[in-house]
């Protein structure tokens, strides 16, 4: 069978001309489809279709060798192609692993894929670079169901944090109505880009009992350790330490900080768990007495408590690989015992506002709703898929006008 690359680098499908039913392909520079949705009757009308990977504005022509296996950035490989048994209808499909730097296999569908995806601190507006991880593993979860697999989709609110804890004290109003409040407008935003809800929207501020069960098991299991209130975790208790980053521990522990002043800390590369509750702020009762999660074990205590103590795909941006997954890694095995804790690790590039990336903390945004309302939600999700996810994604109004035009000529074709 014919081997036909799709969707901006995140896979590769060995399907033959008869896929096309269900799919409308096009080869590019970058692969286009549009997925039709399955359970209606008529699904070329636009209301039964959705943009589902993206097109570019350029004339179609033959990928382009950084899009073919063996490039340095090539795609991650989806294969139904049948080997020796052929009989059997096996269908194999990989996934770029960020920790072993592999591809790694899939179990065949039927299989309930497990999937966590970092969410966002919703202490403010969400800007354009938001978008990215949504519409990099909304594509990968439309992809997973097309072939076959269940979805279990996990994706958290980190609701109780220090920007959070600043900004309403800065606005005069509470954590909670602040967190509730671009919370729902982020959820606006996705709905609009035509994102997939998860299954689950998870918030750290319900998950502190299970956080507390964590850090107790942590600590029996010599792990962390109380210290003024505090919970640290033991980092040198973790002799793989630094695996998904490819740092050496002793590396990490020479450049650490010295300790700030007040901090308890074994050695300065120890991390919190349970942070002592500080006057004004939100806190919970605690066996080590008043205080706040950490936030690197409120992902774990959500991962846990939702999809088990392993799963199959845990993502999110390429800046959050180290401390936050490194330290997730660190907590949820060394509570659970079982390793791996996520069977691959996915990653993907951050959009960047010149030559750093867009952050609110450089104040280098771009609202979201606002991007959203000048150029369109087709043309956002056409903006972003046409690089490899992998591959750093640089903002350019120029680039979002050809998406536009791209995004259109797209519609185009598959409602002619």
């Amino acid at each position: 069978m014919s081997a036909v690359p799709v969707y901006g680098g995140l896979a590769r499908s060995d399907h033959g001309t008869g896929a096309i039913g269900r799919e409308i392909c096009i080869g590019g520079a970058v692969h286009v489809c549009y997925n039709a949705i399955h359970e209606h009757a008529t699904p070329r009308s636009a209301r039964e279709m959705r943009l589902y990977f993206a097109p570019v504005a350029a004339p179609l022509h033959v990928p382009s060798s950084r899009h073919q296996p063996g490039a340095r950035h090539g795609p991650v490989w989806c294969t139904n192609a049948r080997p020796a048994a052929a009989s059997t209808g096996v269908q194999m499909l990989k996934l770029q692993d960020t920790l072993s730097g592999e591809a790694r296999e899939l179990p065949p569908p039927p299989y309930e894929v497990k999937l966590y995806v970092c969410g966002i601190t919703p202490y403010s507006g969400s800007h354009i670079g938001h978008a990215v991880p949504a519409i990099v593993f909304d594509v990968l979860r439309r992809y997973l169901e097309y072939r076959g697999y269940t979805v279990r989709h996990v994706q958290n609110f980190t609701d109780i944090d220090d920007k959070l804890i600043d900004r309403a004290e800065a606005m005069g109003t509470t954590v909670k109505a602040l967190a509730d409040q671009y919370s729902e407008q982020y959820m606006g935003s996705l709905a609009r880009l035509n994102v997939k809800p998860a299954t689950l929207y998870p918030r750290a501020t319900e998950e502190v009992p299970r956080i507390i069960e964590i850090i107790e098991g942590l600590v029996a299991n010599g792990f962390a350790y109380a210290s003024g209130g505090d919970v640290y975790y033991r980092v040198r208790k973790k002799a793989d330490y630094g695996k998904l980053s490819h740092r050496k521990i002793d590396d990490l522990l020479s450049g650490a900080r010295v300790a700030d002043t007040g901090e308890l800390k074994d050695v300065p590369l120890d991390f919190a768990l349970w942070k002592a509750a500080k006057p004004g702020e939100p806190s919970w009762e605690s066996p080590w007495g008043p205080g706040r999660p950490g936030w690197h074990i409120e992902c774990s205590a959500m991962s846990f408590g939702h999809l088990g103590a392993q799963i199959d795909i845990h993502g999110g941006g390429a800046d959050l690989i180290f401390p936050h997954h490194e330290n997730e890694i660190a907590q949820t095995e060394g509570f659970t015992g079982v390793a791996p804790f996520a069977r691959i690790w996915m990653h993907n590039a951050l959009l960047k506002m010149g030559a750093e990336k867009m952050s609110k903390s450089l104040g280098n945004i771009k609202d979201l709703d606002e991007v959203v309302a000048q150029y369109g939600p087709d043309a956002i999700r056409v903006f972003i898929l046409a690089s490899h996810y992998r591959s750093p994604l640089t903002y350019a109004e120029a680039a979002l006008e050809a998406a536009k035009v791209g995004a259109q000529r797209l519609r185009e074709a598959a409602f002619a």
